[in-house]
C-alpha cells in the first residue's frame, strides 16, 4: 500500500502534455461516489493471450477536443451539440479521414461519465463516439492520468488510487472504442513529491523513486484496461524525446528541452520494451528542417524501437504550425512529412493534431492533404519551391517597355500574381509578359509560404547604343562603306545623318549574338559610302548623328563617331609587308568599317604575305565586347586584324608564278597542291554567282547550284600546270585564265565541279617555302561514316560560372535545345554517322569558339540547335534554318522543310505548312568555311501551343527524326 500512496503523491503534481497549449475551456466539478469494489485484478505487463486490435491499414486521423472544438457551453442543448458534431464529421469525411482521437479532458476538466450522470442535456463523449461509429470511423480516446486524479476532490489516498484504477476500468467497459491512449503520466520533482519520498521511499534515491513509481502507475493502468477488455488497444502518447543523444548515447539526435526520462521521470523506452503499450502515437513538433526537433530524427528513432518490439507507430503531425509566412512550416510541410513516413516499417498512419487548423486550410494545406489521400499530388513537385528564372533581379531599373516573368512552383499549391491565381503550363512553368509603366512598377508572386516581390523602375530610352561609338574618330579610305549599327527599341524609326546625307537604318529580323535573347531592343543597321579620297588631303565629314523615334511617343538623338577620309598617298616602290600568323585567319572587306565578315571573305593560311597599304582603327563589337580594333588594309583589297599579322620590311611583290602541281583524293577529301614564288593571298568564289542580291549587298541564296569553283590569286604574273582529276574527285576539269577584278587583271584557276552545287567547304595551308595545299571537304554520297557535330545552343557560352538559358518564355530554350540535340545525336548515330555533341549544358565553350572547337573533329557538317522567340509572340509559329556560307544553304533548306513537314503532319494537322525557310544571317557558330554550318530554329517558345509541343519528348524525337531525314537526303544529293 505504501507504494500506491507514493505513486499518487507523485501524480498529483504530474504535468499534462497532450492537450494543446493555449486552448480555453470550462472547469466541471462532479459528485464523487467512487468505490474500490469490483475493481479488476491488477497484473503486470501485457496480459497473456492473443489479441486482435482494431487498427486501420493506414490511419488518417485528427484530434477532437471536447470543450474546445465543440461543447464549449456545458448548458447547451443536445441538438446544438449534435449539430456541432455532425459538422465536424462532415468535415472529417470530406478530408478523407478514417479515424478520430477524442481528447476526454481539457484544461484539467474531464468530460467522461464513469459514475453518475453529469450532463443532463446529453454526454458529449457519448454523442461524439456514437457519431464516429455510425460513420465507420475508428475511435480512440485519450486518458490523461494527471487530469483524472486532479479532477476529483478526494482527500484520502486510498480513494485516489481506487479512482485511478476504476476510471481506467470503467472507460474501457463503458465506451465502444478501439483504443485508449495514455497521457499525462510524467512525474515532477518538487517539495510535495520530495516529502512523499522521505516518508515512503528513503534509501533508493529520490529520482530513482520517481522513475519506479511512474513506471508502476503506467503498468497498473495498462493492465487494468487489458484485464477489462483485451480487444481494446493501449496506446502511449509520445510527446518528448526519451533522452537526447547528448544526454545518453542511446538517445535520439534531438535537442528537446524536456526529456521524458530526465525531466518527466518516465522511462517511455522501457514502457514500450516491457509491453505496456500496444501502439505509440509519436508527436513531432519539429519540421523536416528543424534542428532541435528534427522530424526525421524523431521518427527514425521511435521507428527503430517500435520495429524491435513489433507494435505499430502512428505519427502525430503538428499541423497547427502551418504558416503562410514561415517557409519551414509552409503548406507543403505535412505532405513532405507524410512522404517521409513511408520510409519507416512500423509506420501505420498519421494523426493531425489540430482539427481547427484543418478547417482553417492555411495556404490550401487541407485541400492539398485531400488530394494527397486521393493520389492526386505530384510528389516530385512537392520539393519544388517558387523559383523565378526571369527577371533575375528583384529590384532594378530598365529601359525595356515590358517585363517577362518565367518561373516554376509547386503545382500542388496555388500561386498568386498580384493577388490573382495563375497556372503552370504543361511544361511545369509559368510565363507571361507585363507592360511597364514609366516609373516604379511593383509585382508580387506568392506560393506556399514564399513571397517574391519585384520593384522595377522603367525609364524611357529609345537609343541604347551605337557603333561606331560617340567620341571616337573613324578614319577610313575613300569609297569605304561606313557601317552604322544602333541598338534601339524594336519598332522604332531610326535614321543616321553624315555630311548632309540621311539614311534610314533597317531593323534586323534576328537578334545578333551580343544581344540578350529576351530583350525588346533590336539591332538597326545601315551604311554610308565615303567619297573618294584626295591625294595628299584629308576630308573631315563631321559626326554621324543618330535620330530615333519610338511610335511618336519619344524622340532621341545620339552622336556617333567623327568621320575623316584619309588622304591618298603616292605609290611607294618599297613597302612594308604583312605576314598572316595563323591558319584559317578571317579577312574583311577593305571598304567596310564593321567587324562583320561576309561569306565571300577568304580565310587565309599562316604564312600568307600581303602588302600593307594603311592602318585603320575601328570601334567595333568583337566577341560580344565593344572595343577599338586595329586593322591592316592590304594591297590585295583585304582588311585583316593587326593582331592576326606581323609586319616585315620588303618590296612590293613582283614576278610571282603559281604552278598547280597535283591533285589527289584522301578519305573523300579532294586536295590540290600549288607551288608559288611568294605565298600570296587568294580568293575562293563560285560561278555562276550564287547570291541573289546585286553588287554583293545581299548574300542570300535561293538555290546553291554553281558549275565552277574559282581560285583567284593576287600578285601573280604567271600561272601554269594542270592535273587529271580522278572519278572520285570533287572536280572533273580545270583551266587557268585571266579575269578582271575591279579593273585589275588577275589569274584565276577555274575548276568545274563534278556535280553542280556539290561543294562542302575548304581549308588551306602554306608550308613556308611557297607550297600551298587547299583541302576541299569530302565528296560524300552517304551519311554512313559522316562526321557531324551538334551544338545545343546557349548554355555555358560566356563564362564557366554563368549559364545562359537562351530565350525564356513558356519553356526555357536551352532545355529544349539539349533535349532535341540528344535525340538528334542518337538518330544520326543510328543512321550511320559519327556524331559529337558539344556538352554546352555542363562545360564552358565560348560562343565565338564553338565552330572552331568543332573543327578539331574534321566534320562533314555542323548543326546548332535553337528555338525561336519574339516579343508578344502568341500566334507566331514555324521553323527556319540559318546559313552564312552559300554552300550551307542546301542543308538549311532541307532541314527547315523537313521540320515544317513534320509539324504539319504530326503536330498541327491543319494543312498549314509553317516553313519559314532557309535564311542568310551572321551568327558566330555558322562562320566556318571548312564545312557546312547551319543554325536551326525548331519552333517558337513564345507561342504557347508550339512551346508545349517542343516540350513533348515525342515531338522532340519527331523533330530529331525530321532533321536526320534531311541530312540523309543532303548526302544523297551528292550521288
Amino acid at each position: 500500500m505504501k507504494k500506491f500512496i507514493c505513486i499518487l503523491l507523485v501524480f498529483i503534481t504530474a504535468v499534462s502534455v497532450l492537450i494543446q497549449p493555449g486552448l480555453m475551456g470550462i472547469e466541471l466539478h462532479a459528485e464523487d461516489n467512487t468505490s474500490s469494489e469490483n475493481l479488476p485484478s491488477v497484473t503486470t505487463g501485457v496480459p497473456e493471450g492473443s489479441y486482435s486490435y482494431a487498427f486501420p491499414d493506414n490511419m488518417k486521423a485528427t484530434v477532437i477536443t471536447i470543450g474546445y472544438d465543440f461543447f464549449k457551453d456545458i448548458n447547451q442543448a443536445a441538438d446544438v451539440t449534435q449539430a456541432e458534431i455532425d459538422e465536424i464529421f462532415a468535415d472529417l469525411e470530406s478530408y478523407g479521414l478514417n479515424s478520430v482521437i477524442i481528447n476526454t479532458s481539457y484544461n484539467g476538466v474531464i468530460y467522461y461519465e464513469v459514475d453518475t450522470k453529469i450532463y443532463q442535456n446529453g454526454s458529449p463523449l457519448d454523442m461524439v463516439i456514437e457519431a464516429a461509429r455510425s460513420r465507420n470511423f475508428y475511435v480512440y480516446i485519450s486518458y490523461n492520468l494527471n487530469d483524472a486524479i486532479n479532477s476529483k476532490n478526494i482527500e484520502e489516498l486510498n480513494s485516489k488510487i481506487d479512482y485511478l484504477s476504476l476510471c481506467a476500468h470503467k472507460l474501457t467497459n463503458k465506451y465502444m472504442i478501439d483504443g485508449i491512449i495514455l497521457d499525462g503520466y510524467y512525474a515532477s520533482k518538487d517539495e510535495q513529491s520530495y516529502s512523499d519520498y522521505i516518508n515512503n521511499g528513503s534509501g533508493i534515491g529520490f529520482e530513482s523513486w520517481l522513475r519506479d513509481n511512474s513506471s508502476y502507475v503506467f503498468k497498473l493502468v495498462s493492465s487494468a484496461i487489458h484485464s477489462t477488455n483485451n480487444t481494446i488497444a493501449v496506446g502511449i502518447a509520445i510527446n518528448n524525446a526519451w533522452l537526447n543523444e547528448s544526454t545518453d548515447e542511446l538517445g535520439s539526435d534531438t535537442e528537446d528541452d524536456f526529456e521524458a526520462l530526465a525531466n518527466g521521470y518516465s522511462d517511455t523506452k522501457a514502457y514500450i520494451e516491457n509491453g505496456y503499450a500496444d501502439f505509440m502515437v509519436v508527436t513531432c513538433y519539429g519540421g523536416l528542417e528543424s534542428v532541435e526537433l528534427n522530424f526525421i530524427s524523431i521518427v527514425s528513432w521511435w521507428d527503430k524501437l517500435a520495429s524491435q518490439v513489433g507494435i505499430p507507430m502512428f505519427i502525430s503531425h503538428a499541423n497547427e504550425r502551418i504558416s503562410n509566412s514561415d517557409s519551414s512550416w509552409a503548406a507543403d510541410q505535412i505532405l513532405k512529412q507524410l512522404e517521409e513516413c513511408r520510409n519507416y516499417s512500423s509506420y501505420r498512419g498519421s494523426v493531425f493534431r489540430s482539427y481547427e487548423s484543418l478547417k482553417e486550410n492555411t495556404g490550401t494545406s487541407t485541400d492539398a492533404l485531400k488530394k494527397y489521400f486521393d493520389g492526386l499530388i505530384d510528389t516530385n513537385s512537392l520539393y519544388t519551391e517558387l523559383s523565378m528564372v526571369l527577371p533575375k533581379q528583384y529590384n532594378y531599373t530598365t529601359y525595356e517597355p515590358t517585363v517577362k516573368f518565367q518561373g516554376s512552383f509547386d503545382s500542388n499549391f496555388d500561386i498568386y500574381f498580384n493577388g490573382e491565381k495563375i497556372e503552370l503550363n504543361e511544361a511545369g512553368n509559368f510565363y507571361f509578359e507585363e507592360d511597364l509603366d514609366v516609373g516604379l512598377n511593383t509585382f508580387t508572386f506568392k506560393n506556399k509560404a514564399k513571397t517574391v516581390t519585384y520593384k522595377i523602375t522603367r525609364r524611357v530610352k529609345v537609343l541604347q547604343s551605337c557603333e561606331p561609338e560617340e567620341g571616337t574618330e573613324l578614319r577610313v579610305e575613300g569609297t569605304t562603306r561606313i557601317s552604322v549599327n544602333v541598338i534601339a527599341y524594336s519598332g522604332s524609326e531610326v535614321t543616321a545623318t553624315l555630311n548632309g546625307e540621311t539614311i534610314s537604318l533597317t531593323e534586323g529580323e534576328t537578334a545578333p549574338d551580343e544581344l540578350d535573347s529576351n530583350t525588346n531592343y533590336a539591332m538597326f543597321s545601315g551604311y554610308f559610302v565615303a567619297p573618294e579620297g584626295i591625294v595628299g588631303e584629308e576630308q573631315d565629314l563631321g559626326n554621324i548623328v543618330i535620330n530615333g523615334n519610338y511610335m511618336d511617343i519619344c524622340y532621341e538623338t545620339m552622336n556617333s563617331a567623327r568621320v575623316i577620309i584619309n588622304a591618298v598617298s603616292p605609290q611607294a616602290e618599297r613597302a612594308q609587308l604583312i605576314v598572316v600568323k595563323e591558319d584559317n585567319t578571317q579577312t574583311y572587306d577593305y571598304y567596310t568599317t564593321d567587324n562583320v565578315a561576309t561569306p565571300d571573305c577568304v580565310r587565309l593560311p599562316a604564312g600568307t604575305i600581303d602588302v600593307l597599304v594603311n592602318e585603320v582603327t575601328y570601334n567595333v563589337s568583337y566577341e560580344g565586347v565593344s572595343q577599338s580594333v586595329k586593322y591592316y588594309l592590304t594591297g590585295s583589297g583585304l582588311r585583316i586584324r593587326a593582331a592576326d599579322c606581323e609586319l616585315i620590311d620588303g618590296y612590293t611583290i613582283v614576278d610571282n608564278t603559281a604552278v598547280l602541281t597535283g591533285s589527289y583524293v584522301s578519305n573523300t577529301d579532294t586536295i590540290l597542291t600549288f607551288s608559288l614564288g611568294y605565298q600570296t593571298p587568294f580568293d575562293i568564289s563560285f560561278s555562276p554567282e550564287p547570291y541573289s542580291g546585286s553588287g554583293g549587298d545581299s548574300y542570300s541564296v535561293s538555290n546553291f547550284d554553281p558549275d565552277y569553283l574559282c581560285i583567284t590569286f593576287d600578285y601573280l604574273s604567271n600561272a601554269n600546270g594542270m592535273t587529271q582529276f580522278t572519278s572520285d574527285s570533287l572536280f572533273s576539269s580545270g583551266e587557268w585564265r585571266y579575269v578582271d577584278v575591279d579593273g585589275e587583271q588577275k589569274l584565276q584557276l577555274r575548276l568545274r565541279l563534278r556535280k553542280s552545287g556539290i561543294f562542302a567547304g575548304y581549308s588551306a595551308s602554306y608550308d613556308g617555302t611557297g607550297n600551298l595545299t587547299i583541302r576541299f571537304n569530302g565528296y560524300r554520297s552517304s551519311i554512313y561514316g559522316a562526321v557531324i557535330v551538334i551544338d545545343p545552343g546557349h548554355g555555358y557560352n560566356k563564362s564557366a560560372s554563368v549559364f545562359d538559358p537562351g530565350a525564356v518564355a513558356h519553356v526555357l530554350e536551352q532545355s529544349i535545345n539539349i533535349a532535341i540535340a540528344e535525340k538528334l545525336t542518337q538518330t544520326l548515330q543510328a543512321a550511320g554517322a559519327t556524331v559529337y555533341m558539344l556538352p554546352t549544358d555542363t562545360t564552358y565553350i565560348n560562343l565565338y569558339d564553338r565552330s572552331s572547337y568543332a573543327a578539331q573533329y574534321d566534320p562533314d557538317m555542323f548543326i546548332s540547335v535553337h528555338c525561336n522567340s519574339v516579343a508578344k509572340g502568341e500566334g507566331i509559329r514555324g521553323v527556319e534554318a540559318y546559313y552564312f556560307t552559300p554552300f550551307s544553304q542546301p542543308l538549311a533548306a532541307l532541314v527547315s522543310k523537313s521540320m515544317a513537314d513534320y509539324y504539319e503532319e504530326y503536330v498541327y494537322g491543319d494543312g498549314v505548312n509553317r516553313n519559314r525557310g532557309a535564311k542568310y544571317n551572321y551568327f558566330a557558330v555558322t562562320l566556318e568555311q571548312q564545312f557546312p554550318s547551319i543554325l536551326i530554329e525548331s519552333g517558337f517558345i513564345t507561342d504557347y501551343e508550339e512551346a508545349m509541343a517542343l516540350n513533348d519528348p515525342s515531338v522532340q524525337q519527331g523533330l530529331a527524326n525530321a532533321i536526320t531525314e534531311a541530312v540523309i537526303e543532303y548526302f544523297a544529293e551528292s550521288r
